[in-house]
């Protein structure tokens, strides 16, 4: 290295000056280009990153808000579970299409925009271990969302499933029950009614009557309470006839049915309801810490 300087002075000083000035003017015009390499790349990182940070910022505010908006179809979710309605499920569902672009992203490139350059030197100076926190507070809840949505998800089809063999079972039993209940009255018409049944089948005529003019009627919660119970109470009223033996099986099976899809039903409104809140307090965790950022 010292021999080519060496060399190198001697080559200036047997130079003349015109050499000597378009030496200095092509090192010049070489440092002027690096020059200028150096601050077109150190713009276009900056940029870049700033393009990134912006975006990674709309898919978090996107997905706040989506989450605010599942926690309402959570609550909506949690009111059909109810007896008294008609079972006609649906499932209330908001799909995180933001998630799966934050997860291209990853966290660390998310670190990288958020910490690296210059215009991230007061917050590496001063506000990193505080940042630092909201980014993993950030990534933290993003997993969070998908693993609730997803057990909300695969839960709904379980307790559907569940509930649909609950009926099933219910309105066998009652179909059976009503039948044995129509062509009891049926033979009553034809042949009369024997005189120590008569209180009996006057007492589940008005039942049945009561029951039938009942605008719900079909509706599980009011056949639970205007039929199958009033029914169940009378049998054992007259519990010494041999006639209520024939019912009472069926009507045992109607009530057992009925009771595990109340249970159901009041553990799966409970817990789609937990499901709202944590999706709302999600979405406030995530805005809190993008303010953070």
């Amino acid at each position: 290295m010292e021999e080519f300087g060496e060399y190198l002075l001697r080559v200036i000083k047997k130079a003349d000056e015109n050499t000597i000035a378009t030496i200095i003017i092509t090192v010049l015009v070489f440092a002027i280009g690096q020059l200028a390499i150096g601050i077109s790349k150190f713009l276009e990182n900056r940029n870049s990153r700033s393009i990134q940070c912006k975006m990674f910022k709309s898919l978090l505010a996107e997905t706040a808000r989506l989450a605010r908006k599942q926690a309402d179809k959570y609550f909506e979710t949690a009111d059909q579970f109810d007896t008294g309605k008609d079972i006609d499920f649906s499932t209330h569902k908001t799909q995180f299409f933001p998630i799966q672009s934050l997860q291209e992203i990853g966290y660390s490139e998310s670190y990288k925009f958020c910490f690296d350059g210059t215009e991230n030197m007061f917050s590496r100076a001063f506000r990193k271990k505080f940042k630092m926190k909201a980014l993993m507070k950030i990534w933290d809840t993003i997993h969070a969302i998908e693993f609730w949505d997803k057990r909300a998800s695969d839960g709904f089809e379980a307790i559907i499933s569940q509930s649909n063999g609950y009926n099933e079972k219910r309105n066998s039993a009652l179909l059976q029950l009503i039948t044995m209940l129509d062509r009891m009255f049926s033979n009553i018409q034809i042949n009369g009614t024997p005189v120590q049944l008569v209180p009996y089948f006057q007492e589940l005529d008005a039942i049945r009557v009561a029951h039938q003019k009942m605008p719900d009627r079909r509706v599980a919660r009011t056949v639970h309470k205007h039929l199958v119970t009033p029914v169940r109470i009378l049998n054992k009223k007259y519990n010494n006839l041999p006639i209520v033996l024939q019912t009472s099986n069926y009507l045992a099976e109607v009530a057992l049915q009925y009771e595990n899809m109340y249970n159901l039903y009041k553990i799966s409104k409970m817990q789609y309801r937990y499901y709202g809140i944590l999706s709302k307090l999600q979405a406030k965790l995530l805005m809190v810490a993008l303010k953070r950022l």
